[in-house]
């Protein structure tokens, strides 16, 4: 014969621990890998935000150039006058001939800095030059945004110290 004791040892008490230091220990599995999880949501967060400033900041710059390089070449369009009328006397106009005159010198402009112009309008007065480039990103281009388009245009406009010239000699 046993004893009382011995049985209850052995019944639903040693159950009911076995019971607490397994939920124990499943409360712990549950936590597990959730640090890991935070801090790669708050990572990619930290690396969006990131290439979004230095990519904007970047687009940012490059459009300030192409604005500079799309007046530097409606300026250098804008000196290109028609010689013959201005030295006979009857009017100072820019040259508009494509291959002569100011679209000549726009495109020869672009060239050197190694960009294109997308559209040239010639005036009597005026060059308006439109420059499409791109700028290519650095950070972003990981989620998959590769370039941001750039347009921009520059006009410059004939100014000088006479509209007509002087046909008097002194």
């Amino acid at each position: 014969m046993s004893s009382g004791r011995g049985d209850q040892r052995m019944g639903p008490d040693r159950f009911r621990a076995a019971r607490a230091i397994h939920r124990r220990v499943a409360d712990e599995d549950a936590q597990r890998g959730t640090l890991s999880v935070f801090v790669a949501i708050v990572f990619t967060g930290l690396v969006l935000v990131i290439g979004l400033v230095v990519d904007s900041g970047g687009r940012l710059d490059a459009g300030v150039n192409a604005d500079e390089y799309a007046n530097e070449a409606a300026r250098a369009g804008v000196q290109r006058i028609n010689t013959a009328d201005a030295i006979a006397g009857t009017s100072i106009q820019v040259n508009c001939n494509r291959t002569t005159g100011a679209p000549a010198a726009v495109k020869v402009y672009l060239a050197q800095v190694g960009m294109a112009a997308s559209k040239i309008v010639c005036t009597a007065t005026t060059v308006e030059v439109t420059v499409r480039t791109s700028y290519r990103t650095k950070v972003l281009s990981i989620v998959g945004i590769d370039s941001f388009p750039i347009t921009v245009s520059g006009t410059a406009t004939l100014v000088t110290g006479q509209q007509q010239p002087n046909t008097e000699q002194p």
